[in-house]
């Protein structure tokens, strides 16, 4: 638990943790919605297998973030958070 004085051994602990959880990644990475444009900004078909590829990526992407953000939110003392 992060107190505001093991920063240190914390920051390692939750590394490890979340690296075992395969959600590391999530404090590096930043994705994007898939777009409904392209650069062009031609609307995409969304009925397309690339579309619904990317599309549930990017949700599991979005719901493992929130994972990684409430286990470090969970490992710090509630004044910590703010």
């Amino acid at each position: 638990m992060l107190d505001g004085t093991n920063y240190d051994i914390w920051h390692w602990k939750i590394q490890y943790l979340l690296n075992e959880k395969h959600l590391l990644e999530h404090l590096m990475v930043t994705k994007s919605p898939p777009s409904e444009e392209d650069k062009d900004v031609k609307v995409i078909d969304t009925t397309t297998m690339e579309y619904h590829v990317s599309a549930p990526a990017y949700q599991d992407s979005f719901k493992k973030d929130h994972k990684a953000c409430f286990i470090r939110l969970y490992s710090m003392h509630d004044d910590l958070i703010a």
